[in-house]
């Protein structure tokens, strides 16, 4: 997600939306779509970056490299704000939860999805 100087902002308005689509928006974005197909067709590829003895900046594996750790940075920061839209949104349903589970986000989404199915 590219920051600006009004990003952090950006994020507490999204906590306003009803619903998780509005809030979640790196799945839907180019960037996002174009790194996950590079990826797709480096494992079909079945290329092994590890058995070459240099790697150049300029190869296309590296790069992809890259853009993918600076992807997990972006999915991170995605977790987050989803976190805190389902913890914000259904904190009066399920007060206690927060106190149970804090360890990570994930988690807390876990046991949210199990509390509303059963």
């Amino acid at each position: 997600m590219e920051e600006d100087e009004d990003g952090d902002m950006a994020d507490l308005e999204a906590l306003n939306y009803d619903d998780l689509d509005s809030v979640s928006k790196l799945q839907k974005t180019q960037r996002f779509i174009d790194i996950m197909q590079k990826v797709e067709d480096a494992l079909q590829k079945d290329s092994d970056i590890s058995n070459r003895a240099l790697v150049l900046e300029d190869d296309p594996e590296y790069q992809l490299i890259v853009d993918c750790n600076a992807l997990s940075v972006d999915i991170v920061n995605e977790i987050v704000i989803i976190h805190n839209f389902i913890r914000d949104k259904y904190r009066l349903k399920f007060p206690e939860l927060e106190s149970l589970v804090h360890d990570h986000p994930i988690d807390y989404a876990r046991v949210f999805c199990y509390l509303l199915l059963d």
